[in-house]
C-alpha cells in the first residue's frame, strides 16, 4: 500500500513540475528582462534536473519534495517581484504621461507678450532690452539657444 502511495506521491511530484517548468517556459522571456541571469539559469538547472529525476525514479524522496518547495518558494518570489516591477513601470510611464500633458499645457512666450513698453508705466530697464531681444531672436531661430545661455551668464 505504501509503495502505491509514493508511485502516486512521485506522480503527482511530476506533474506539478512538468506545469512549473511549461509556465517558467512562458514567463521566460518576461523574466530574463527583468532579472539576472545567472540566477534564473540556476533555477531552470534545478527545476529539470528534478524533472528528469521523478521521470527515471520509482519513487520520490524527502530530498525531492525540499527541492519542489524550494523551487516553488523561489518561483512565488519571481511572480512577486515581476509584478511589482510591472506596477513600478507603468507607473513610471503614467508619469511620463502626467509630466508630457503638463509640458504641453506650459504656453510658450509669443512675440505679442514680449512686446515694446506701450504706455509710461511699462517702461523697460535699458539692460533688459538687449535681453528682450535675444529672446526674440531665439523664439524667432535667429540664434541658437546655447548662444543665448552664454549671453545670459555675462
Amino acid at each position: 500500500m505504501e509503495n502505491v502511495n509514493q508511485n502516486e506521491y512521485r506522480e503527482d511530484l511530476l506533474n506539478w513540475c512538468n506545469n512549473i517548468y511549461q509556465n517558467w517556459e512562458n514567463m521566460k522571456p518576461k523574466f530574463t528582462k527583468l532579472f539576472d541571469t545567472r540566477s534564473l539559469n540556476e533555477w531552470e538547472e534545478t527545476c529539470r534536473k528534478l524533472k528528469d529525476k521523478l521521470e527515471t525514479k520509482v519513487e520520490a524522496s524527502m530530498e525531492d519534495y525540499h527541492e519542489a518547495t524550494s523551487l516553488y518558494e523561489q518561483w512565488e518570489t519571481l511572480i512577486t517581484e515581476s509584478k511589482c516591477n510591472l506596477d513600478n513601470v507603468q507607473s513610471e510611464e503614467r508619469n511620463i504621461e502626467s509630466e508630457e500633458r503638463n509640458v504641453e499645457s506650459v504656453s510658450l512666450i509669443t512675440d505679442d507678450e514680449i512686446a515694446e513698453p506701450r504706455g509710461e508705466n511699462d517702461r523697460v530697464d535699458p539692460s533688459n532690452e538687449e535681453k528682450i531681444e535675444m529672446i526674440k531672436m531665439v523664439l524667432n531661430l535667429e540664434i541658437p539657444i546655447d548662444q543665448f545661455k552664454m549671453s545670459l551668464l555675462k
